[in-house]
């Protein structure tokens, strides 16, 4: 038998369990439809990139934090990829940035399966292909407006867990630092203090 042939029959090892798949499996498990591609961009994108790279906007954006529906709307992400396209039709640099960005990832999508970025079914597959992109400017404008837009969102922190700042109420020590419920309790502040003081 040749190398080669001998390659292809080893067993392939079990693909490991990324973060992000299992989000997006929970996700769905749970009643969610973060992995339908069948996404409502005419209704909302405006035409300054065109809309089948709005599309890919908006699956990028989804696929980059992906949270249940339960957890951020569509709506939502749809703001955030609006917002994008709103800052390009009035910024040529980030319309070409964003432009120039979506047709270099559907290229990778075209080389690695045949298709384009948004019509690639299997979640694993997409966050590959984001990986091999993640240090690009073109990336870090939808990290960044993820980031701001979702976790800087008071409206969405009772979702995500978040029970706001607290400096307004003399920090996390007395609002929130030991409210945890996944965790045994531990010693108080002051049986703290008085193992110190020994």
């Amino acid at each position: 038998m040749s190398p080669d042939l001998r390659a292809e029959a080893r067993p392939r090892p079990a693909r490991r369990l990324s973060r992000r798949h299992f989000l997006i499996t929970t996700a769905v498990a749970t009643g969610g439809a973060v992995a339908g591609l069948a996404l409502p961009v005419a209704a909302w994108a405006n035409d300054t990139i065109g809309t089948a790279r709005a599309e890919t906007m908006l699956r990028v954006m989804r696929d980059t934090f992906p949270h249940g529906p339960q957890i951020v709307s569509l709506a939502t992400y749809q703001r955030l990829v609006d917002a994008m396209l709103e800052e390009a039709a009035a910024d040529e640099a980030v319309k070409m940035l964003l432009s120039d960005g979506v047709d270099d990832l559907d290229a990778r999508a075209r080389a690695a399966f045949g298709l384009p970025f948004t019509e690639v079914t299997e979640d694993y597959a997409r966050e590959g292909i984001l990986r091999g992109i993640e240090t690009t400017p073109f990336f870090q404008k939808f990290r960044w407006a993820g980031v701001f837009g979702i976790y800087n969102a008071p409206d969405l922190w009772p979702a995500l867990g978040y029970e706001g700042p607290a400096s307004d109420v003399g920090g996390f020590l007395h609002a929130g630092f030991s409210d945890i419920d996944w965790l045994p309790p531990g010693p108080s502040p002051e049986e703290l203090l008085a193992q110190v003081q020994r």
